[in-house]
């Protein structure tokens, strides 16, 4: 082999030693990183901005008109309440219903996009094709396979007339987000509406 193609060869292999060095260092550096405590990240963990509330509500209230249903209203004791819970569950990050809880709950978490309201609210909505065929059929509450259509159920229960939500960002940086709702819809032996 010819010194220059020799050089040129060992520079290739360099370039390249290097080139996998710092995408390796790059992406261990994002896959540890964790959210960080800057003034704004924790302010959106306290509390919603109004653009977040206004998002959350003007999603439930598109549904329940879908559905000749009265609109919902915000209720900041409701979110208080969310938000309280919602940061348990972000020590752990996992889905858990609040026991003994006196109003209705929905809960989700969705990484990536998931700082969008709507996003969680439309995770919900994917239950409507259930919940027509649940009670289509003539069901009540909460029977079939209620995990397949119940929070949309509380999404459109006619007796609910508050809704108040809080979303919070867990360490790994998932979104967590509790809706609590009053009078809690998902009455057992009941329809919704």
């Amino acid at each position: 082999m010819k010194k220059s193609t020799h050089l040129f060869f060992v520079a290739t292999i360099v370039v390249v030693i290097g080139t996998i060095f710092l995408l390796s260092s790059f992406f261990n550096y994002k896959k540890n990183e964790k959210p960080t405590n800057s003034k704004e990240n924790s302010e959106f963990v306290t509390k919603n901005t109004t653009q977040q509330a206004d998002a959350f509500l003007k999603e439930h209230n598109r549904i329940r008109g879908e559905r000749g249903l009265p609109p919902l209203k915000w209720s900041k004791t409701l979110e208080d309440y969310a938000r309280s819970w919602a940061k348990q569950l972000s020590k752990s990050c996992n889905l858990q219903h609040r026991q003994n809880n006196k109003y209705g709950e929905n809960l989700a978490m969705a990484g990536g996009m998931g700082k969008n309201p709507e996003t969680f609210v439309k995770m919900w909505e994917r239950e409507k094709a259930a919940f027509d065929e649940y009670f289509g059929n003539g069901g009540k509450c909460c029977g079939g396979d209620f995990g397949s259509y119940g929070h949309y159920s509380q999404l459109v229960w006619r007796k609910t007339t508050e809704v108040g939500c809080a979303m919070v960002q867990c360490a790994d940086g998932t979104y967590l987000v509790v809706c609590n709702y009053n009078p809690p819809g998902n009455m057992q032996g009941t329809k919704p509406y």
